[in-house]
C-alpha cells in the first residue's frame, strides 16, 4: 500500500501517531509531502533516544519544500513506549526496511542522531540498496572508555533510585556544561531536560536502560556505506567528540564531515539553521565550504587539531585528599586536572591498599574542601581518574577552580 502523508500543522506533532505492527513490534510514524515533491526519495528522521518527533518540527517545515519527510519512533525510542531490550541497532535497521516495504518506498535518505546514528549506519551498510544518502549527526564508531563508565554508572544511580543526581548528571553527560557560554544553550533547555529526567516514569526508566546498555555493546561498527554520507556534530561535542564522530565519517568512504561551530552534542538545538542548512546543502550537492558556521574537515585540518575538548592544567606539589569506598583515607599529588578528570599519584604502600573496585572522593583542601567524586579510568604510574557528572553546582566551583588556574 501507498503512504498516506499528512498535510503540515502544528497540531499533526501534537496528535497520536499512526502505528505499524511488523512481527510483534510497534513502529509509530507521522508523514507529511508537498504535492510537487510526491514520488521524490523520503527524508526519514530517528532521532535520539529521547527526541520525540516534535524535536523535528523547525526540521520538517524547511526540510518539506523539497522533499517528503518521515519521522519514525521504533520500539523504545521517542515516544514509542514498547519496551525492546533484545533488540540491537541491526535489528532496527530491519524493522525500517519492512516498514518500506509495506508502504512500497523504494529508497530513503535517513538522518541517524545521536542514538539513532547506528541505526542509520546499519541501514545504509546491510541495505545500500535503499539507501540513497546517509546523514548522522552526533555518532561513534563505538563508546570509549570515560563514557562507558559514566553511562554504567547512570545505570546504578538509576536503579537505585537517586534521580537528583540521575537527572544532573544526564543533563552533564549529555552537553558540555563546561562550555555552555560559549555554545549558548538555554537555560530553558538546560531546566527543562533536566526536569524531565526527573519525571521519567517507569516505563522511561526502563527504556534508559535498555537503550544505554545496546548503546554500551556498541562496540565497533561493522560495514561500509557505499552512498554519500554526510556526518556532522558539535566542535564541542563531549558526549561524542569530533575525534569519534570523524572516526564514524572514515568508515563511509564517499562521507564528509563538517563541525558545527560554537555547538555541543545538542547543535541541531544550538545551531539549528546552520544544522539545517548543511543538510539542505549535501542533499542538494552544493559545496558545503561555502556554509558559514561550519569547518568542513579532513584528515589534514583533524590531525591538528586537539583530541581534547578542555585544557589540561599540569601541577606540582598539589595536594589532595582520597576516600576510597572502605573509607580509607590518602593523601595525594594532584599532577594534572581538567574539567574531566585528573591524574594523582600515590606511593606505592597506598597503590597497594587503596580500593579500585569502586568510585573516590576527591577532595581538593586548597579549594575551601571542594569534594569531586571520581573514578578510577586506568592506572600506570599514576590514577587517571574521571569525574562523575551529578552537581550543577560542584560543576560550576570546579570551573572557577579552573579559571584560577588559567
Amino acid at each position: 500500500m501507498l503512504f498516506q502523508y499528512k498535510k503540515f500543522s502544528s497540531l499533526a506533532f501534537i496528535g497520536k501517531p499512526s502505528t505499524l505492527e511488523i512481527d510483534g513490534w510497534s513502529i509509530e510514524y507521522l508523514g507529511f509531502c508537498l504535492p510537487e515533491n510526491a514520488g521524490k526519495t523520503p527524508i526519514v528522521f530517528m532521532g535520539g533516544a529521547f527526541q520525540n518527533f516534535f524535536s523535528f518540527k523547525k526540521d520538517v517545515q524547511v526540510l518539506l519544500q523539497d522533499s517528503p519527510i518521515l519521522l519514525i519512533d521504533l520500539p523504545s525510542q521517542g515516544s514509542n513506549k514498547q519496551l525492546a531490550a533484545q533488540l540491537e541497532f541491526e535489528d532496527f535497521a530491519g524493522l525500517i526496511v519492512q516498514f518500506m516495504d509495506r508502504f512500497e518506498i523504494p529508497k530513503i535518505t535517513p538522518i541517524g542522531l545521536s542514538y539513532g546514528s547506528a541505526t542509520a549506519f546499519y541501514l545504509a551498510s546491510l541495505y545500500p540498496q535503499r539507501v540513497e544518502k546517509l546523514i548522522m549527526g552526533g555518532t561513534t564508531p563505538r563508546v570509549r572508555d570515560s563514557y562507558r563508565i559514566l553511562l554504567e554508572d547512570s545505570i546504578k544511580i538509576l536503579q537505585d533510585g537517586e534521580m537528583e543526581l540521575f537527572s544532573q548528571g544526564a543533563v552533564m553527560n549529555l552537553i558540555n556544561y563546561s562550555k555552555r557560554h560559549i555554545t549558548k544553550i538555554s537555560e530553558r533547555v538546560i531546566k527543562g531536560f533536566y526536569k524531565n529526567m526527573m519525571a521519567l516514569n517507569p516505563n522511561d526508566k526502563q527504556r534508559y536502560i535498555d537503550n544505554t546498555q545496546r548503546l554500551l555493546k556498541l562496540n565497533g561498527v561493522h560495514g561500509t556505506p557505499q552512498c554519500e554520507a554526510l556526518v556532522l556534530t558539535g566542535e564541542y561535542d563531549n558526549f561524542t567528540t569530533p575525534y569519534e564522530n570523524y572516526l564514524m565519517s572514515k568508515k563511509v568512504p564517499r562521507s564528509t564531515f563538517i563541525l558545527i561551530n560554537e555547538s555541543d552534542h545538542l547543535a541541531n538545538l544550538e545551531k539549528r539553521d546552520a544544522v539545517i542548512t548543511s543538510y539542505q546543502m549535501f542533499l542538494k550537492n552544493h559545496d558545503l565550504k561555502l556554509l558559514e558556521g561550519i569547518q568542513v574537515m579532513d584528515q589534514g585540518n583533524m590531525g591538528k587539531r586537539e583530541r581534547r575538548l578542555d585544557k589540561r592544567f599540569i601541577l606540582k606539589n598539589h595536594q589532595v585528599i582520597l576516600k576510597d569506598s572502605n573509607d580509607q583515607e590518602f593523601v595525594g599529588i594532584l599532577k594534572d586536572i581538567s574539567y574531566h578528570g585528573c591524574k594523582i599519584a600515590l606511593d606505592e604502600q597506598q597503590k597497594k591498599q587503596i580500593d579500585r573496585t569502586n568510585y573516590l572522593e576527591v577532595e581538593l583542601p586548597h579549594l575551601d574542601g571542594l569534594g569531586l567524586t571520581a573514578h578510577i579510568l586506568n592506572e600506570s604510574e599514576d590514577l587517571h581518574c574521571i569525574f562523575r557528572r551529578g552537581n550543577f553546582g560542584q560543576g560550576e566551583r570546579l570551573e572557577g577552580y579552573l579559571d584560577q588556574l588559567a
